[in-house]
């Protein structure tokens, strides 16, 4: 039994497509579970950006889409202009409709002429969605490194001054926060007796507790020792409550992500269901 090229692309066009039905579904069944962090009350979600567009601004301006893109490429820490990603996007689409069209030209088959439209659509928003995965894995990330920096912070500036206190604080801080963390050491060398570099700080993450903490740094550096001890102890028990609650999140996360692995591991039987019920069709039809 000879197998020709066209029907192995025809077969990996149809569990493509099996693929994508199956990840619509999830992100259907995603949507109505509208569920909520448990670090909801705790930690604010990153805000958003100033530099966000509206929907109608993104589909009629391409400067102010690019703009936009700009903003969520930065913020998932993705080493890609603009102009490559966008890029990107087209030869996903229209790689995926020329293989549609060729497998219709070869087939006659009418149902690869319906498909290759939405099939382009959905593979032109697939980097779209992995760049608001990025996104949401550094928005958690950083929900993860903000208590244990901030605690640790606290507790050095029981003993050193604030910008001793500063400098040691960069052994403390994650992969995300650590480059704000190393830039506000630089901006203390160069306006020490400012507070402008906490506030940069604060603003550059653009979570709450970070400029609650920066407002207690304030007062700290105004008032007596005693009553600078009474808000460092304050801020230490806020941080032990964070820390508490990442970690019920972080419990509450892993049957979760146990059931994503599933789910993955679970499509290609999906898919094969699929292609069986379509090429049955196509018999039929044919």
């Amino acid at each position: 039994m000879n197998i020709t090229l066209a029907e192995v692309i025809e077969v990996a066009m149809l569990l493509l497509i099996a693929f994508l039905a199956y990840s619509t579904l999830l992100n259907i069944k995603k949507r109505f579970k509208n569920r909520k962090f448990i670090l909801g009350d705790y930690v604010n979600n990153v805000q958003e950006s100033k530099d966000n567009i509206k929907f109608l601004d993104k589909i009629t301006s391409l400067k102010k889409y690019k703009e936009y893109l700009s903003v969520e490429i930065e913020k998932a820490y993705l080493d890609i202009s603009v102009e490559k990603f966008l890029i990107r996007r087209m030869i996903y689409a229209v790689t995926t409709f020329l293989l549609v069209i060729l497998l219709y030209v070869d087939s006659k088959e009418s149902i690869y002429l319906y498909i290759s439209l939405p099939i382009a659509f959905l593979m032109y928003k697939l980097p779209k969605r992995t760049l608001k995965r990025h996104i949401q894995k550094r928005d958690f990330q950083l929900k993860v490194e903000i208590p244990n920096f901030l605690y640790n912070y606290a507790v050095l500036l029981e003993s050193y001054p604030p910008y001793e206190a500063t400098k040691q604080s960069i052994d403390y801080a994650g992969p995300i926060i650590k480059p704000h963390v190393e830039h506000m050491v630089t901006q203390i060398n160069l306006y020490p007796a400012s507070n402008k570099p906490f506030h940069e700080f604060a603003d550059n993450l653009k979570i709450r507790e970070v400029k609650e903490f920066v407002t207690a740094l304030e007062q700290i550096m105004k008032v007596d020792s005693k009553r600078s001890t009474q808000i460092l102890k304050d801020q230490i028990k806020i941080m032990d409550k964070l820390q508490a609650k990442l970690y019920e999140e972080l419990v509450k996360r892993r049957p979760e992500e146990t059931r994503m692995y599933a789910n993955i591991m679970l499509w290609p039987m999906f898919g094969v269901l699929i292609t069986i019920l379509i090429l049955m069709m196509i018999n039929i039809l044919s």
